[in-house]
């Protein structure tokens, strides 16, 4: 069992210092079997300290929302924009936390502003929402544990919070989109959130940008896209990724 430990503590430190390894790679540095570094990079995985990528493992990446904020900017406007096209006046939203959806109610407090958009009432985890709508339409925001990271709260209280709501329409981000695993993020409560916010909504819909698309993440919160009434990302979308992901769910572009 020590073998094993210190084993696949070398493989957790040649990850930390490349960000991904193959399975070759495990294989060379420890001088082990294919099947023995399978499970080395297997139990890495189950303990939640690294991703499954095609031929080995990468990095599990911290959330931060200072370093996304500014990754794909202007994208991210773009979907906020188109995302607000699905909302009608007198619909009780649901907006999850994350950089993309924050330019959602950036977008929709803009539109409320300018008249297009009445009686638009928002539910929401997250304190830049929050911030962004406040002062054009009523805002309530769910209970739980502050998270620094994602400016969000989460946990017990709030998914108590969540269940006495009942949504037109619920709009989240996803740290992956997965053609098998499909809608994934990086830790359990943010998942539980949308999970909850989902089953609560009339309509599902989710904001991305292509580079989420084939990437996986650490665990799944809606592993059927179908349940998606749609999914908002920008036209940097490959032409195979939109016929791929557009077989299962419909793709509106930004």
């Amino acid at each position: 069992m020590g073998k094993v430990l210190r084993n696949g503590e070398t493989v957790a430190q040649l990850l930390n210092e490349r960000g991904s390894i193959t399975l070759g790679e495990v294989m060379d540095a420890l001088q082990v079997s294919e099947s023995t570094a399978r499970r080395l990079m297997a139990r890495l995985a189950a303990e939640g300290r690294a991703v499954r990528s095609y031929g080995g493992l990468r990095r599990l990446q911290e959330y931060s929302y200072e370093t996304l904020e500014k990754s794909h900017a202007a994208a991210k406007r773009r979907i906020g924009k188109a995302a607000v096209e699905r909302i009608a006046s007198g619909d009780v939203l649901y907006l999850d936390s994350g950089t993309t959806t924050v330019c959602l109610a950036e977008a929709l407090a803009r539109t409320i502003a300018e008249g297009k958009l009445t009686d638009v009432k928002v539910v929401t985890n997250s304190f830049t929402n929050a911030q962004a709508l406040a002062a054009c339409c009523p805002v309530t925001l769910t209970g739980g544990d502050y998270r620094l990271k994602r400016r969000d709260v989460a946990g017990y209280t709030g998914e108590k919070t969540l269940g006495s709501f009942s949504f037109s329409k619920c709009f989240c981000g996803a740290d992956a989109i997965n053609g098998t695993f499909g809608l994934m993020t990086t830790d359990p409560d943010t998942a539980r959130m949308v999970e909850l916010a989902m089953s609560r909504s009339e309509q599902r819909y989710c904001l991305a940008d292509n580079t989420k698309f084939g990437q996986t993440s650490f665990l799944s919160f809606c592993p059927d896209l179908r349940m998606l009434d749609g999914i908002v990302t920008d036209s940097g979308i490959s032409p195979e990724i939109l016929e791929t992901y557009g077989a299962k769910v419909k793709i509106i572009l930004a």
